[in-house]
C-alpha cells in the first residue's frame, strides 16, 4: 500500500512536470532546440526506475540487521561479564579495591619507541586483604586464569616515592600520576617493587588509600 501511494504520487508529478516541460518546449521554435538532445528520454519511467532501484531488497535488510543484532548481543554480553565480575569480586574475593591500570614492564625488543627498555602494560588488578594482584586483563580475570603476579603487605610494605631516576624517565604527565607500591612478591622472589599507572587522579587517589588501608590493618604483620 505504502509503495503503490508513493509510486502513483510520482507519477503523478512526474506527468504534470513533463506536461509542462513538452509545452514549454513546443513553443520554442527550433533554432532554441538544444543540438544532441535526447528527444526520447521519458522522466517518468527514469523516475519510476530510480524508485524501485532504491527499495532495499532481502539481503539488504539480511545485512543491516544481522549487524545490528551483533552489535546488541555484544552489548548485552558486555553488560552481563561486568555484572558477573562484580559479584565475583564482591562475594567471592571480597576485594576493598580493583581496576584496570598499567604496569612498568621490561619491553620486548629492549628499546621502546620513546627509547626506554621498559613500556606501560595493561593489566588488570586487584586488592585482597593484604595482597596486591594483578591479571593480564580483565578478560583473564573473568575466565579464572591464573594471576599474573602478586604482592604481599607484610612487614615493611606499601607506598613508595619516586626515586631520581624514576624522576627522569618518566613523562611530565606520567610523575603526576604513577603509584609505586612494595612489599613480599610470591615464592622465593624476596621484596618486590612495582610501578603501576592508573588511568586518571580519581583512580590514583583511591589506589593510595585502598594500599594504605591494607597495610595499616591491624592484622598485617
Amino acid at each position: 500500500g505504502q509503495y503503490i501511494s508513493t509510486l502513483m504520487s510520482i507519477i503523478q508529478k512526474s506527468n504534470n512536470i513533463g506536461g509542462e516541460q513538452q509545452k514549454e518546449a513546443e513553443s520554442l521554435p527550433p533554432e532554441h532546440h538544444l543540438p544532441g538532445t535526447n528527444e526520447s528520454y521519458d522522466p517518468v519511467m527514469t523516475r519510476i526506475l530510480n524508485f524501485f532501484m532504491s527499495i532495499p531488497t532481502n539481503e539488504d535488510l539480511r545485512r543491516f540487521y544481522f549487524w545490528e543484532a551483533r552489535k546488541v548481543g555484544d552489548r548485552e554480553r558486555e553488560i552481563w561479564a561486568k555484572k558477573r565480575r562484580l559479584g565475583r569480586l564482591t562475594k567471592l574475593y571480597q576485594a576493598q579495591w580493583f581496576g584496570e591500570l598499567e604496569l612498568k614492564t621490561q619491553s620486548v625488543p629492549a628499546l621502546s619507541d620513546d627509547g626506554r627498555n621498559w613500556d606501560w602494560v595493561g593489566i588488570f588488578a586487584i586488592i585482597q586483604g593484604h595482597r596486591f594482584v594483578w591479571w593480564r586483563s580483565a578478560s583473564d580475570f573473568d575466565d579464572g586464569a591464573d594471576p599474573s603476579g602478586q604482592i604481599f603487605f607484610a612487614g615493611h610494605s606499601g607506598l613508595a616515592g619516586l626515586s631520581p631516576l624514576e624522576m627522569r624517565e618518566f613523562k611530565r604527565n606520567e610523575i603526576e600520576k604513577v603509584v609505586n607500591i612494595f612489599g613480599r612478591g610470591s615464592g622465593t622472589r624476596g621484596q618486590l617493587k612495582i610501578s603501576l599507572l592508573p588511568p586518571d587522579e580519581s583512580s590514583k587517589e583511591s589506589l593510595e588509600t585502598a594500599v594504605l588501608n591494607a597495610t595499616m590493618d591491624d592484622k598485617n604483620e
